[in-house]
């Protein structure tokens, strides 16, 4: 098209005008330049027009997660309230979970019959009175001796040694569960009495893996990435948005971040000591 424009004065110059006389090429040449210099003119204009609002709509900086200024937003500490009931609530969920199992008559009679592990896990797998709770996996002790372990989930503690965890953690007289840390990964346990048998504990636990991570996000409405400060335990995103996420991991200390070119605001909620759930969410 700039060709075009450009060359349609030259082609005047062949033709007739008014009067009958042919213009000269020079005064066709003279006649084309303003006009030439006019288009040139506004095509300079808008490549600095477009160069400026394309400036004012592209944010500073790299792309990437950066600290957010101070003060931090005025959402995180909504996000952070928000955030800290829906995990006491999860906990509290758990805790009576566990109180309601443990008053099971017949896991009373599991303990005192000469059951092993087999057969132990059998009963719950299939008898009726356990399906309310074959969500979760178990171990069921008297004193520090584990009679009975059911689906629990890869924390890399042994039995024994994660129910003192959760015991550890526990405050006296409080209702909640808690969350331990362990080598392999994080859960969420509670610990109950067993009812009618002496000195007898049931422990319930939750794994803290990303399918839990994703029916959190589903609740909250938000994005969400369990971290333990070194690397992402799971996150409520698709595989191939997971790296969108990745330069979170390390920053808890933080506590904001923002990514201005994705417009979004990243709190970590401290869980637990060492563990953070991110919450990520479009930055107004």
């Amino acid at each position: 098209m700039e060709n075009e424009s450009v060359n349609e004065p030259g082609q005047s110059g062949g033709r007739a005008v008014s009067g009958g006389a042919a213009a000269s090429p020079g005064r066709s040449r003279r006649r084309a330049l303003p006009l030439i210099a006019a288009a040139a003119l506004l095509v300079i204009i808008g490549v600095v027009v477009g160069a400026l609002v394309s400036h004012r709509k592209r944010p500073a900086g790299q792309p990437g997660w950066v600290a957010a200024p101070l003060p931090s937003p005025g959402a995180a500490a909504l996000i952070d309230a928000n955030v800290g009931r829906l995990l006491a609530r999860e906990s509290s969920v758990l805790a009576a979970a566990a109180e309601r199992a443990g008053r099971v008559t017949e896991l009373a009679t599991l303990l005192t019959a000469s059951l092993d592990g087999a057969a132990f896990q059998e009963a719950l797998s299939t008898e009726p009175w356990w399906k309310d709770f074959r969500g979760y996996g178990c171990a069921v002790l008297v004193g520090e001796q584990v009679k009975g372990v059911y689906q629990l989930p890869g924390s890399g503690l042994p039995p024994g040694e994660l129910a003192r965890a959760v015991g550890t953690t526990a405050v006296a007289g409080s209702p909640a569960a808690h969350v331990v840390v362990g080598p392999s990964a994080p859960v969420l346990g509670a610990l109950a009495p067993v009812a009618g048998v002496k000195d007898g504990r049931l422990l319930l636990v939750e794994a803290l893996d990303r399918r839990r991570i994703a029916l959190l996000a589903a609740r909250a409405n938000v994005v969400l990435m369990l971290s333990d400060g070194s690397k992402n335990l799971g996150a409520s995103l698709p595989d191939d948005a997971v790296p969108l996420l990745d330069g979170l991991v390390g920053h808890e200390s933080s506590h904001v971040m923002i990514e201005r070119h994705l417009s979004q605001l990243a709190v970590a909620v401290p869980w637990t000591s060492g563990l953070w759930l991110w919450v990520i969410t479009p930055q107004e």
